[in-house]
């Protein structure tokens, strides 16, 4: 078995026995209802484009979830001293790096995938009952998909630059909702303009592909990843150097 998949396993199983995890897997639960009953209230005229809705509302709850499951992949073993133990065991900092922010992504896409039955909710009780597509909800999964990369991304580099558990998470939060809002279609009337007509994963939900959120979510992503390799490898050859 692969480090980054050992890795990877210990990271989730040790996240699913805790019960604040399924804390957030419920509060994400009652955020995204309470942004869904606003998104209809508001596009009561659109009520039947349901995809491209429920997928807009996904990307303004992404952001707790994507702060909670990367907040501690780094600054908590900083914290305890166990992060040198880390950097001695016979694995790559690239190993380290993707394992942990594989585990993370997982977790937050099984945070959105647990809302999927206020979705089902909806569709059973609303008269009329609104139509479902299933191939425009694969899409809009699939842009989340993108988008939660490219923060929890952003998060496993914050949780190793700063030495506290509250410093990376404020960062993640702040530009978590940043980016979230911006790429938001005109959810609520806050879509920024030219960048949501840019990156908004509401499109995949409308059935259109579009390749610019695709290169950019990928590249952010790639981006992220690599300078938090590159910085986990200036602290261990840092620890390495001090050891001597």
């Amino acid at each position: 078995m692969s480090p980054t998949l050992t890795l990877f396993r210990k990271e989730t199983r040790t996240a699913l026995l805790r019960p604040a995890t399924w804390g957030v897997f419920a509060a994400s639960v009652a955020l995204l209802s309470i942004l869904y009953i606003l998104a209809l209230r508001n596009n009561a005229a659109h009520a039947q484009e349901i995809p491209p809705i429920f997928t807009a509302c996904l990307t303004l709850m992404v952001p707790l979830p994507v702060t909670f499951f990367t907040m501690s992949l780094f600054a908590r073993e900083r914290a305890t001293g166990s992060l040198e133990t880390l950097l001695t065991a016979p694995v790559s900092d690239a190993e380290v790096v993707l394992g942990k922010f594989e585990a993370a992504l997982f977790l937050v896409m099984l945070s959105l995938c647990v809302t999927l039955p206020v979705l089902f909710v909806h569709v059973r009780l609303a008269v009329p009952p609104p139509a479902l597509p299933f191939i425009p909800m694969l899409g809009g999964y699939l842009g989340m998909f993108l988008l939660a990369a490219a923060l929890t991304a952003f998060g496993t580099l914050a949780s190793l630059a700063v030495r506290h558990e509250a410093a990376a998470a404020s960062a993640t939060f702040v530009f978590s909702m940043m980016l979230s809002t911006a790429v938001a279609e005109d959810f609520l009337g806050i879509g920024i303009g030219s960048i949501a007509d840019t990156l908004g994963v509401g499109a995949f939900a409308s059935g259109v592909a579009d390749s610019r959120p695709i290169v950019t979510f990928l590249s952010l992503t790639m981006f992220f990843l690599f300078v938090a390799v590159r910085l986990l490898e200036s602290r261990h050859w840092a620890s390495f150097e001090s050891s001597r």
